[in-house]
């Protein structure tokens, strides 16, 4: 698997801000196995869609997946444009992976293999710090199509 690209100043310019972001550290990265559950982040309501990142390890690689919480019986799909990041403590060698994918009912989810298992926890590298690693998918939702869209009230807000 070759390594993700780095994002130069210029592809950064000429994207427009993303629907959302979903971050989730992973603590004590090092006792991730195979075998282990994923990790899952708090849900984040994108383009009034609930999603959620999950994170695992596979046998050679660092995964993880990009899910959109959508219970319906009908039929739906969106196009999601997802780039993950494999945040760096020196937030200037930031590794990305950018993916374009068309999620609906039968194909809910999009998954990426970030990076080499050896090179996430390498400590030439550096990803890992004090045990932890922080992944985070930012998301661009388009032509959403049959999704029923629920009302979202702010109980907080006393405007809403």
């Amino acid at each position: 698997m070759s390594p993700p690209r780095k994002k130069t100043k210029e592809d950064k310019l000429m994207r427009p801000q993303p629907d959302g972001v979903i971050r989730l550290e992973v603590k004590e990265i090092s006792n991730l196995s195979v075998d282990d559950d994923s990790k899952r982040s708090p849900e984040v309501i994108v383009k009034g869609v609930p999603c959620t990142l999950f994170v695992w390890r596979d046998t050679d690689d660092l995964c993880a997946q990009f899910y959109p919480w959508i219970n319906q019986k009908t039929p739906w799909s969106i196009d999601v444009k997802t780039e993950y990041i494999i945040v760096h403590p020196d937030s200037t060698r930031n590794v990305s992976l950018e993916e374009e994918n068309t999620i609906g009912k039968k194909n809910n989810h999009a998954i990426a293999s970030l990076m080499n298992w050896e090179d996430i926890v390498s400590s030439e590298k550096g990803f890992v710090k004090d045990d932890n690693i922080t992944i985070e998918v930012r998301v661009w939702i388009s032509n959403m199509r049959g999704i029923k869209m629920l009302p979202h009230f702010d109980f907080t807000d006393p405007n809403d």
